[in-house]
């Protein structure tokens, strides 16, 4: 049987993040931590086994495999650019690139290492039977926001009970409550608050939908109902212990 092209698209995100994983041994130990997040993405995408018929990701909305394999290609490539840019440096600086750590780039990493935890979050909920969907994107920019979003309310639903949880996306609505909220997306997305002020109705879409989504498992996703979200526990994710050779 063949393969979706979106599940082609993230097998080809696995086996360049491996390779950058590779690449990074002896590399200065800025680049370490990106190179284990490229690790872990690459385990948890064949932990998926997306090769077998009955591969969780073939549950998955195809549209947001694309969208998420279009992003992590692009944040690879930029890390893939700056280690090319590290090693060009001649053998002769070899004491002096490892002393300075690429510390002007260091910015760059950060955000590199930022946009791989978010979308490593995404990846690790497959594997846990929760239904992610992205809307429909109009523009490059809107991908990376959908899935800033998603990290930010995961991370809010951990340190609260759901009902907090639900609490804090209904105050969207009051100003102050969305300035705030406006500002912490627009940091972790790499935004102006100009530019998600522009997109206000699609991150208020988004954040109804990732908590609809995050509270039901993709069984229950099966037919639409309107009772209020209920959390679930998570299967854990499949051991994916395992080194790729």
């Amino acid at each position: 049987m063949a393969l979706p092209v979106s599940i082609g698209d993230l097998i080809a995100v696995s086996e360049l993040a491996f390779s950058l994983y590779n690449q990074c041994r002896g590399a200065a130990e800025d680049f370490q931590d990106c190179a284990e997040l490229c690790n872990h993405v690459n385990l948890i995408i064949q932990g998926c086994r997306p090769d077998k018929p009955d591969s969780v990701l073939r549950k998955q909305d195809g549209k947001t495999i694309s969208l998420l394999a279009d992003s992590c290609t692009r944040t690879l490539k930029r890390f893939e650019k700056m280690l090319q840019r590290y090693d060009s440096l001649s053998s002769a600086n070899h004491r002096v690139r490892d002393t300075l750590g690429f510390a002007y780039s260091r910015s760059e990493l950060d955000n590199i290492r930022r946009r791989l935890n978010e979308q490593l979050l995404v990846i690790t909920a497959f594997t846990s039977g929760t239904r992610v969907n992205t809307p429909t994107t109009t523009d490059e920019e809107t991908p990376d926001l959908f899935f800033a979003l998603y990290t930010i309310l995961n991370e809010s639903r951990s340190a609260l009970s759901i009902r907090g949880f639900l609490i804090a996306a209904q105050n969207l609505e009051n100003e102050v409550e969305w300035n705030d909220f406006r500002d912490k997306v627009a940091l972790r997305a790499g935004l102006t608050s100009e530019a998600v002020d522009e997109k206000k109705s699609y991150v208020k879409g988004c954040v109804k939908r990732i908590e609809q989504e995050s509270a039901s498992p993709l069984a229950e996703q099966q037919s639409d109902t309107t009772s209020p979200p209920v959390e679930n526990a998570s299967e854990s994710p499949p051991d994916t212990g395992t080194e790729q050779v």
